[in-house]
């Protein structure tokens, strides 16, 4: 929708004329208004633009026309290696288009050894205004470095949750969803759960657990907590 067509399209009272949308939020110098009786006049500079309390009701519409969710997107995975290129940053840049997208990942010691790499994420970040926050993956020693890792998650996630008004926290696979559950019991966002696959049924499969296990029985009975608290399940195919 084009942003002067929707302002000139309202009727009565002080409308608002934009020229991008930084203008509409405040973050250049100059506005321009139109009168109900015609003609314009510039803003004076030094002062600021009304809040959206007191603002009329096509500057209100037009703001909420324009306003783009505030996404947190968290992922066990790290962004420098090639599955978070290639199944995680190929289809964010493409959202960012629609929301301000927040990325919270771990990343391996090993692959911040590619500068190259490094850099031609760190562009790609810029280039789609995509905030990346880079906590280190801890391997060792094994349950105490995840739980180590989770509470580094949940700090960093409150963190970029208030700052950053964050509305939506979308989470892939087991462990971001422990720091979403944990963060949307204090703040109230919409949990998008990025299941992938039933994570601790296949780590039995692949004999790194036995269902026995005490890791096992803990993300069992915390995968009915992902699926009861989450306002949206994605899961790679019907059966999960």
């Amino acid at each position: 929708c084009d942003v002067k067509q929707l302002v000139n399209g309202l009727d009565g009272g002080l409308m608002v004329d934009p020229f991008s949308d930084d203008e509409l939020m405040g973050a250049v110098e100059t506005l321009h208004t139109i009168s109900s009786k015609g003609g314009k006049r510039l803003r004076d500079a030094s002062q600021p633009i009304l809040g959206l309390d007191h603002a009329n009701k096509a500057y209100r519409s037009v703001y909420d026309a324009l306003k783009k969710p505030n996404v947190l997107y968290v992922s066990y995975d790290g962004m420098l290696e090639p599955l978070g290129q290639s199944q995680i940053l190929s289809y964010l840049k493409l959202l960012g288009r629609d929301y301000n997208i927040s990325i919270l990942s771990f990343e391996k010691k090993k692959d911040w050894l590619n500068e190259k790499n490094v850099d031609l994420v760190k562009t790609l970040m810029d280039k789609h205004s995509l905030e990346w926050t880079a906590l280190s993956y801890t391997k060792r020693p094994l349950v105490l470095s995840t739980l180590y890792d989770l509470a580094k998650g949940v700090y960093h996630a409150f963190y970029i949750a208030r700052t950053r008004k964050v509305e939506i926290i979308h989470v892939r696979s087991y462990i971001p969803a422990l720091i979403a559950l944990i963060v949307t019991r204090f703040i109230k966002l919409k949990f998008i759960f990025d299941m992938r696959g039933f994570w601790a049924d296949e780590r039995v499969e692949w004999g790194i657990w036995k269902t026995k296990n005490l890791s096992y029985v803990f993300f069992k009975i915390m995968e009915k907590q992902f699926f009861s608290k989450a306002d949206a399940i994605v899961s790679l195919t019907k059966v999960g």
